[in-house]
């Protein structure tokens, strides 16, 4: 596993290294489960490792499953003892919606109403359901307050970035449902 797991820091790293997304970036890869062995004083007969490759827009499963597969075949073909499988678990499909959809002007003109200023476009990796909202034909977007630490032990809001936030979001609703 530890050879794999040194393997795998190079892709990490090979990846940040690709041309990026407009928006959202390069993707991302790390090792963010590790699990194996019984006992101190023993050698582990198997470990398993799970993976989280956040992908972007014009990338797809079997191409992340491909490059895992080409550092197992390696490892094997040096060490006649090593064995390992990649499976893909849980995978979504990269989220993008067009600068000029509807959905995207409607809100850009709250946020500027609000905020006396011009939105400033960003992306990013993880997932969320915009994505199944966009291959259902509903027009989406990802939009939230000003804050740090998602998902971690210290997560935290500006308070005034939710005032914002509320006032924008019911902005949008009536210009983009109000016709």
């Amino acid at each position: 596993m530890g050879r794999f797991l040194v393997e795998l820091e190079k892709l990490a790293g090979e990846l940040l290294t690709r041309e990026p997304h407009p928006l959202a970036g390069p993707p991302s890869l790390h090792a963010s489960l590790l699990q194996g062995g019984t006992e101190i004083s023993t050698y582990a007969d198997r470990a398993k490792v799970t993976l989280e490759r956040r992908t972007i827009p014009g990338e797809t499963v079997e191409g992340c499953q491909a490059e895992i597969q080409a550092i197992l075949d390696r490892l094997a073909e040096a060490d006649s003892s090593f064995k390992a499988q990649v499976k893909a678990t849980f995978w979504r499909k990269p989220f993008e919606i067009r600068r000029d959809a509807e959905i995207v002007r409607v809100m850009d003109t709250a946020l500027e109403s609000r905020l006396g200023r011009v939105p400033e476009h960003i992306g990013q990796t993880f997932w969320t359901d915009a994505a199944l909202l966009a291959d259902a034909g509903i027009e989406s977007v990802l939009l939230g307050p000003v804050g740090f630490g998602l998902h971690s032990a210290e997560e935290w809001v500006d308070v005034n970035s939710v005032i914002d936030l509320a006032y924008v979001l019911t902005e949008t609703a009536i210009r983009y449902c109000g016709d």
